[in-house]
């Protein structure tokens, strides 16, 4: 049997296709996919900062419709709503027995959502109301992901949160760390209607660090005193070195978005010794906070519907990319 799905296969050449339908094992489901946002990381690909090893099909934020279940799965039944994790940790290495997944040094990446059927293993399927559409639902990764970084960031009840960079990913940070108890949060954004949007999101104040020096005016914002968590959600050198700026005393800057290829930093080293703050990055997520975005999408603590700002037949994902790239709306998802 075939599915339709996109593959890539270097830059710029991606094919939507025929290709086998992977066999089920007892523990698997097959999902019916039914939306698949498209991320930073599948853009790599397709612009070439990164390239495959064999062309294989991309997408790891995906939501669909169960449509068939091995002979040992009672987890879940035919026609649920789920959103399915694509990643695999080892279970075994040091990093897996600590919880700390994301981490995994046996780390492996199945075949994504960029298609009309996913099989994944019953463990790696998450049930989700009929309240909550398929492109909210296939938003449940890319929040995981958030939710890891404001943990990390030692977010306490009324703490003072600057975000610099309000693309999807800054915008779902913004809402995160409003429903975890952010006092105040300050966005950093030089493109006016994203300027616009984090206060939609429920930013308090924006700074364009275009036209306005952004250290000093999240120190005016703060008392002086600098945010408590400062989230970098930008891959831009300038961006990382302000941000480290604006943290005060045993604060802590989350480093959110990854650098392709990897650059040097200008960083003040008495800052970090006297003021005691915290320079930290936070790269995907613990599986187990995955369940956890899932329910906070579910019960609508965040609201991600607003991101979901174009929609994209799986024979278009081309120009799906252009416009995620173009940095046209927000959120892009391809619905197979």
């Amino acid at each position: 049997m075939h599915l339709r799905a996109a593959v890539i296969y270097g830059k710029e050449d991606v094919r939507v296709e025929e290709v086998e339908t992977p066999p089920m094992g007892p523990n698997d489901v097959k999902v019916r996919i039914k939306a698949c946002g498209i991320c930073h990381y599948d853009l790599r690909f397709y612009t070439g900062s990164k390239h495959p090893d064999k062309p294989h099909i991309l997408g790891h934020e995906c939501s669909g419709i169960v449509e068939q279940i091995g002979s040992d799965v009672s987890e879940v039944k035919l026609e649920d709503r789920v959103v399915v994790y694509t990643d695999t940790s080892c279970g075994h290495c040091g990093y897996c027995i600590q919880g700390r997944t994301n981490l995994c040094s046996n780390r492996t990446y199945t075949d994504g959502g960029f298609a009309e059927y996913k099989v994944a293993s019953v463990k790696q399927v998450f049930k989700f109301s009929n309240s909550t559409n398929f492109e909210e639902a296939c938003l449940t990764e890319p929040l995981a992901c958030c939710l890891n970084a404001t943990l990390r960031g030692r977010i306490q009840p009324a703490s003072k949160v600057a975000v610099v960079g309000t693309g999807p990913m800054g915008l779902l940070h913004i809402e995160l760390v409003r429903a975890l108890g952010a006092s105040k949060v300050i966005a950093v954004e030089p493109i006016p209607i994203r300027r616009q949007k984090a206060l939609d999101f429920g930013a308090d104040n924006v700074i364009d660090p275009a036209t306005q020096n952004a250290v000093e005016e999240v120190l005016k914002l703060t008392d002086g005193v600098g945010a408590d968590l400062v989230i970098i959600a930008v891959e831009n050198v300038k961006a990382v070195e302000q941000g480290i700026k604006m943290v005060g005393k045993q604060g802590v800057a989350i480093v959110f978005a990854g650098f392709h290829p990897a650059v040097d930093l200008k960083i003040d080293t008495n800052m970090i010794h006297y003021n005691e703050i915290c320079v930290t990055g936070s790269s995907d997520f613990p599986a187990s906070l995955f369940p956890q975005a899932l329910r906070l999408i579910d019960s609508r603590r965040v609201q991600v519907k607003p991101l979901v700002s174009h929609t994209f037949p799986i024979e278009r994902i081309e120009e799906g990319f252009k416009t995620a790239l173009g940095l046209q709306g927000l959120k892009v998802v391809v619905t197979p």
